[in-house]
């Protein structure tokens, strides 16, 4: 499969279904469906990977800004497949978890959160192993060739005595 192919089905699964989750939350609150402080407990751990999964595919969007023409390389079968398959599954259980605990399906918040949690800690680990091969490893100069961690001027570092 082209690799662009693999990098947008990946990126769309990994965002599209943070995104979901963070959008419903206030929806399903006003429905009842969670209670306020339910829907705080989900923030706290959608919002980082979140974050971290647009970090990466911004920063391979933003390095490659000045390609040319689309690249025709392409992904092994069984990596395309990999990546894709797995990471659509995992993350499709994202938001659908959390509306089968807003319709009651689930039963109590903690065995929810137990899941939750379970899941978003396989698709973290899972997704760590995909980030360098689908985005890159993570670029140490800005694009310009200055230091991405430039200190101010007359800041030295320190050192510990």
């Amino acid at each position: 499969m082209l690799e662009r192919n693999v990098r947008v089905i990946v990126a769309g699964a990994l965002l599209g279904s943070h995104l979901v989750t963070l959008i419903s939350l206030p929806f399903l609150t006003n429905l009842g469906g969670l209670s306020p402080l339910q829907a705080k407990a989900i923030i706290p751990v959608t919002v980082p990977l979140f974050t971290a999964y647009a970090t990466a595919i911004i920063k391979f969007v933003v390095s490659s800004r000045k390609a040319v023409r689309q690249s025709r390389r392409r992904f092994s079968k069984g990596f395309s497949w990999l990546s894709i398959a797995v990471t659509t599954i995992l993350a499709a259980l994202i938001p659908g978890m959390l509306y089968l605990k807003a319709f009651n399906v689930m039963g109590r918040f903690e065995d929810f959160q137990f899941w939750f949690l379970s899941v978003e800690t396989m698709l973290a680990a899972y997704v760590g192993l995909l980030i360098e091969p689908l985005y890159g490893s993570v670029p140490t100069k800005l694009v310009d060739g200055s230091a991405s961690l430039a200190r101010p001027p007359g800041d030295a570092p320190t050192t510990p005595h």
